[in-house]
């Protein structure tokens, strides 16, 4: 395969791009090299051992270690730094240059942005040793995903759904309950189905009490995500959500820890 030639500087970098965001033999095939070449390429770049005992992470290998995919580049450099503030460095090894992220400015950053990322994913001490949060947040992204199922309707589904629908007793939360889906993805199926919206599960707003309210805030703050709030309070999503709009302008869960924090420090 050519593994004696020497190495361009377009080599190096595309080995550090590939490098822990794609498997040892992919690499080898893409450069046309054996996989010892690239390990002990490796070596002589400082590119190895990110995710075990260095203090900082390429981009790529932190977007598969928090998400479990690859790839992603453009999205991440978008969503992730520009739009969220991730702090990422630019490391030179030789001719080559990479993105990097500290884990200490990447945990400060994820402990901001809870709501925005899913920890269920994030397989348990991948980057190390991990703040305590992180092991809270990963079951609450469990419960959560297991309370959405993002599984297709079957038909049968379908079938009872439209039978609800047009019986019209049932209000959408109950629906939602009989179905084990969330009152969203009910409505979100009426709205595909064509079928008229389930009935409402009471005044459109909801009678708060000073009880109910402290609950609710605190588990934003605590960045506990709406459907366990609304499991637990037994109260709609939507009228959480409404709730935090009114106190705080926005439901994004994460500006509203932010507004928390500057309020706080004012005083």
């Amino acid at each position: 395969m050519g593994s004696n030639r020497s190495w361009t500087k377009e080599e190096e970098e595309l080995l550090a791009r590939l490098y822990g965001s794609r498997p040892l033999d992919f690499i080898a095939k893409k450069l046309g090299r054996t996989v010892w070449a690239i390990l002990n390429k490796r070596e002589r770049l400082k590119l190895g051992a990110f995710l075990e005992n260095g203090d900082y992470i390429t981009l790529n290998q932190l977007h598969k270690a928090v998400t479990g995919s690859n790839g992603g580049g453009g999205y991440i450099m978008t969503s992730w730094v520009r739009n969220r503030g991730l702090p990422v460095m630019e490391k030179k090894v030789g001719k080559c240059s990479f993105r990097v992220v500290r884990l200490t400015d990447f945990w400060k950053w994820a402990e901001a942005n809870r709501a925005f990322l899913d920890f269920s994913k994030m397989e348990e001490n991948i980057l190390g040793i991990e703040p305590d949060w992180v092991k809270t947040a990963r079951r609450a992204d469990a419960k959560t995903n297991t309370i959405k199922r993002m599984t297709p309707w079957t038909k049968m589904e379908d079938a009872r759904l439209t039978a609800y629908i047009k019986e019209g007793q049932k209000t959408g939360k109950e629906i939602a309950s009989l179905l084990g889906r969330t009152e969203g993805a009910v409505a979100r199926r009426c709205k595909d189905l064509g079928l008229a919206n389930p009935k409402r599960n009471g005044p459109h707003s909801h009678n708060w009490n000073v009880e109910e309210m402290e609950i609710a805030v605190q588990g934003v703050l605590q960045a506990v995500p709406y459907p366990l709030i609304s499991k637990e309070l037994n109260i709609s999503e939507k009228a959480i959500r409404g709730l935090m709009y009114r106190l705080y302008k926005t439901e994004n869960q994460d500006k509203i820890r932010a507004i928390v924090r500057k309020e706080r420090d004012m005083v």
